[in-house]
């Protein structure tokens, strides 16, 4: 198995001091063609209702952080070992962990639309409120502010 190149054994260092038991989930990954390896985290949501549980990525020198249908990047577009970005990812995910961050997914139909993840405090984005959405979804880790909308909204 080849190592983890450069950006993921800064990035996992500081992942490790923030979530120390996460040494038993990391996985090592490579993509084909490539000598350096980059790190993935998975951890299964205590509600059922998410489909996706969060998921942690340092492919392509970046974290990249999923849970449910929504995922976001961190970059440090200049210099990709800037701790900031490492730091709002871990600021994120905690968020997450905390149910102070909620991830609302539109759908029309069935057909998934959209998704974002919003602080609890600043209340339901209205974003993507086109009149063809039929559905919406309000996810959280522990599924404690779970809700499933109709095509009204309003709140």
């Amino acid at each position: 198995m080849p190592e983890l190149d450069d950006y993921s054994c800064f990035a996992v260092n500081m992942i490790f001091q923030h979530f120390p038991t996460w040494q038993e989930v990391m996985k090592i990954c490579c993509a084909d063609g490539c000598d350096r390896a980059f790190a993935e985290f998975e951890l299964a949501a205590p509600s059922p209702a998410i489909e996706h549980g969060l998921w942690v990525s340092t492919a392509n020198q970046e974290l990249t952080v999923g849970i449910h249908t929504h995922h976001s990047h961190f970059t440090g577009y200049d210099d990709c070992f800037d701790p900031d970005p490492i730091y709002q990812a871990l600021d994120y995910i905690q968020e997450l962990l905390d149910e102070h961050r909620l991830i609302a997914s539109w759908y029309v139909g069935d057909r998934f639309v959209g998704s974002t993840s919003y602080l609890i405090t600043d209340g339901y984005p209205s974003l993507l409120s086109f009149e063809s959405i039929t559905r919406t979804t309000i996810r959280s880790w522990r599924g404690t502010h779970d809700n499933d909308i109709g095509a009204d909204v309003s709140h």
